[in-house]
């Protein structure tokens, strides 16, 4: 959140354009921030470090999204199908917050198709091709 205030201070070379901003955090692993009361606890100790820091407006102003790797590459995908500013505007509501990123746009527009791809299909088997003479049954060596 320092990072994205000192943006919109125009302290960085990024300059704001009015429109909203929406902080992603993408970690490797999961959280599981799927109940509500998680992402609750989860925003009550977030706030206590930016009142701490004077910075505690921009919770408010700029909800922050917690994802793996591995959801925001499905979710990716929803957002650039239904566009940045009307996925975060639906997102960012209380009763959206605790679901996760890449299942939201299911819910949210259920009537908007969306076309999903895995980005790098052949990814698994280029990374553990190596591996394929340590898989083999004793009767396929």
């Amino acid at each position: 959140y320092r990072n994205v205030h000192d943006a919109l201070e125009c302290k960085t070379a990024w300059k704001p354009d009015g429109l909203p901003v929406y902080p992603i955090l993408v970690t490797y692993e999961d959280w599981y921030l799927f109940a509500p009361h998680v992402v609750e606890y989860l925003d009550t100790l977030v706030l206590r470090k930016l009142t701490a820091r004077g910075l505690q407006g921009l919770l408010e102003e700029s909800p922050y999204t917690v994802t793996s790797i591995a959801e925001f590459e499905k979710a990716g995908q929803a957002i650039a199908h239904v566009g940045v500013g009307p996925y975060f505007a639906e997102r960012v509501k209380r009763p959206h917050r605790h679901f996760g990123l890449s299942a939201f746009a299911d819910e949210a527009f259920p009537e908007i198709v969306i076309p999903y791809d895995r980005l790098f299909p052949n990814n698994d088997q280029e990374m553990l091709s190596h591996l394929r003479p340590l898989m083999a049954l004793p009767s396929e060596i």
